[in-house]
């Protein structure tokens, strides 16, 4: 930082500060050859060298996700603006370096990704996207993942059969519970006559018995074709289906089946009718009259 004036003759001469530096910055050599006020010079740190001055080096603040390298003392350039490097895979910067001189930009995770920590650190984990039956799931966020919900779209008196689909929807898959039919999109109560397994259609018809049966079951609700149909006296048959019984026969009882069910006129009476119920209805034969058909 000083150069030697005065040399030669007989003076040694002196050595005298340098002036030739700009403001803000430092000498580094001694000015040679003798009586040269040329001391080399570099910037201070925080300047930068531009032709003969010391310019402050730029310390604002880089674009998102970028921050500005810090001029080094002597250097001949302002500092640049450089990528951040501390963000985690599938995740984006959305700010610059604060300070303006710092490699750490926050970040968070891309759509469809969450922040999750762990003794390794923070990183960015794909969401989720199953649920059980009759659940839907939260979109997540960049620092959570979305939680399982319960869905809502089924009417009363029916159970979910389906997740949500797709996952981030609330409009799981119902079917009507057992002793309910679907309606539109309700779920009503069977009716007499009626049933219905459940599931994701009407109620059903139950068996229809014959005009001439006595019919039990299939109340209101049923779940099941828990009908019976048994023939009334004079009739025997499956009770879908009842018939006479024929002339000369009689029958006082109700759900019997077979045609021997029919019982005959006892020898030396008839009845000339069909569908008869009670013995009495067999008539003894007149004087002179005898009973065919035996």
């Amino acid at each position: 930082g000083e150069y030697h004036s005065g040399c030669g003759g007989a003076s040694y001469g002196e050595c005298l500060p340098c002036t030739n530096g700009p403001a803000n910055s430092v000498y580094l050599s001694p000015g040679e050859p003798c009586d040269s006020n040329n001391c080399s010079w570099g910037c201070n740190q925080g300047f930068y060298r531009f032709e003969n001055d010391c310019l402050r080096c730029n310390t604002s603040l880089c674009s998102v996700g970028e921050y500005r390298e810090v001029c080094p003392a002597g250097s001949s350039v302002d500092g640049s603006c450089k990528p951040c490097s501390k963000g985690p895979t599938n995740a984006r910067f959305v700010a610059p370096g604060i300070p303006f001189n710092e490699d750490n930009c926050m970040w968070e995770c891309n759509a469809g990704y969450y922040r999750h920590t762990d003794i390794s650190g923070d990183s960015c984990v794909e969401c989720s996207s199953f649920c059980e039956v009759g659940h839907y799931r939260e979109i997540c966020n960049s620092s959570a993942d979305g939680a399982c919900l319960s869905c809502s779209n089924g009417p009363p008196n029916a159970h979910y059969t389906w997740p949500g689909d797709p996952y981030f929807a609330n409009n799981c898959k119902w079917d009507c519970n057992p002793g309910y039919g679907k309606y539109e999109d309700q779920c009503v109560l069977c009716d007499f006559g009626k049933f219905s397994a459940g599931g994701p259609g009407p109620c059903q018809d139950c068996k229809i018995c014959d005009p001439n049966a006595y019919q039990s079951g299939c109340s209101i609700g049923s779940t099941f074709d828990d009908r019976k149909c048994e023939c009334k006296a004079g009739f025997r048959g499956s009770g879908i289906v009842c018939n006479l019984c024929g002339k000369g026969t009689y029958q006082s009882g109700t759900g019997l089946v077979e045609a021997s069910s029919c019982i005959l006129c006892a020898a030396g009476t008839y009845q000339s009718g069909s569908g008869m119920v009670d013995v009495r209805n067999c008539t003894v034969c007149g004087s002179g009259a005898f009973q065919t058909g035996r």
